[in-house]
Formats: structure tokens, sequence, C-alpha cells
């Protein structure tokens, strides 16, 4: 479950505490329901009194993290382990190269530290 930090937030949800108390998750509406089976229902209602009456659009956690893989694709790059990158992380060549350019990183360029194959 996730802890939820003091202030404004937990002011609602404690405001609400005897229906939480009286509750179980499958008294709650859609989309309630389905967040509270992944993270609780105190911290669902949080949720809804932050983002309550928006439109919330959450990415694919692969987008999420798009960033952290790209920059350890190009700290474990060595000049010469394109193909090695592509099948370690479900990539096709092509991509590796594309993510090595959009880094300025120049694939011929061999690392200081290691040795070209």
């Amino acid at each position: 479950m996730i802890n939820l930090k003091e202030g404004a937030v937990m002011g609602y949800v404690e405001k609400y505490i005897d229906y939480i108390d009286e509750s179980n998750i499958g008294d709650l509406p859609e989309p309630y329901k389905t967040i509270a089976e992944q993270i609780g229902i105190e911290a669902a209602l949080s949720l809804s009194e932050i983002y309550g009456g928006a439109s919330v659009y959450f990415p694919k956690a692969e987008r999420a993290l798009q960033n952290i893989r790209n920059e350890r694709i190009v700290k474990e790059f060595n000049g010469g382990n394109v193909t090695e990158l592509a099948r370690k992380y479900n990539l096709t060549e092509t991509w590796i190269r594309e993510i090595l350019k959009s880094q300025n990183v120049n694939e011929n360029q061999m690392s200081l530290f290691e040795e070209k194959a």
C-alpha cells in the first residue's frame, strides 16, 4: 500500500474515515475500485481529492521509464556493442542507433574505458 503524506489530502481522508472503515473495495464504483485494488482505498480517495474532475493520462510504464533506459544504453555503449544492446533492451539496432544519435553519441567513437570487440 502507498503511504500518504500528512496535509490536506490526509485531512480529506480523515474527514471520511468512518466511511472508509465501513467500506471495502467491492463497494466502490469504477474507476475507484480498480485503482483501490492496486494502491488501497485511502490512496485512491487521496488521488480523487488531488485530481478529482480532471482528466489524467498515465503513459505506459515503458514510456515513463524510457529516459532512464536510454541513459543506460548510452552509458553501456562501448563503440561496438549495438547488437548486444539491441538484444538486451529488446530494441532494433536501428533504434539503438537513434538513441545514441539523439544523445550526440558517435557510434564509431569508442569508450575511453572499454576496448572495441
